[in-house]
């Protein structure tokens, strides 16, 4: 049976309302991303979160705003995520790196070769710019990647709509939270006295 992992990217303060980089509706994304959460632990599955962790002299702060600072209260995780159990995987966390995906230092491919996963769900922000060259990276590993509808927010409409052309043309399929819910294992629920 093939092991499946889910993974949370860039759920950050700074990419929420008040932040630096806020994305208009990414408040909508953290009940779905707990619902898979508490089911992929439930199932026995990893998951993991990776974030922006940036240098103060990170070189995309001459493109964008400085954003996610390590160690700055912008670069936590949303505090209503449920991190209970989750892995976290930094990336872009040299001046030099600006990669915006979570296979950026090889840290995550090695955990995913090690757990055996073959099926990889995949929610977060931005369908632009994480989620976009995330999914890309694990397509070209030969993962299946599985990404989730309503755990995905666009900065823009029209570009949203680009990158899920191009991650559904390169492979990726998009499931609804429920479909993926129904590919985990049932968890039998031991009685007690």
């Amino acid at each position: 049976m093939c092991r499946s992992a889910l993974l949370f990217v860039d759920v950050q303060k700074e990419f929420f309302k008040g932040g630096a980089l806020a994305v208009p509706g990414a408040e909508g994304i953290i009940g779905p991303c707990n619902r898979l959460g508490e089911a992929f632990f439930q199932a026995n599955r990893p998951v993991f979160a990776c974030r922006d962790w940036h240098p103060r002299e990170h070189s995309s702060f001459s493109k964008y705003p400085p954003h996610c600072i390590q160690g700055s209260t912008g670069a936590e995780l949303h505090p209503e995520l449920n991190t209970d159990g989750v892995v976290l995987v930094d990336k872009a966390y040299r001046p030099e790196d600006t990669g915006m995906s979570a296979f950026g230092d090889g840290k995550l491919t090695q955990m995913l070769k090690m757990l055996v996963i073959k099926d990889l769900y995949v929610v977060g922000i931005s369908t632009e710019f994480g989620v976009l060259e995330t999914v890309m990276d694990a397509l070209w590993l030969e993962i299946n990647v599985f990404v989730v509808a309503e755990g995905i927010v666009n900065v823009s409409g029209d570009t949203g709509d680009k990158a899920i052309a191009d991650m559904v043309k390169a492979g990726a399929q998009f499931v609804t939270v429920e479909e993926a819910l129904s590919k985990l294992p049932k968890v039998r629920v031991m009685a007690t006295e």
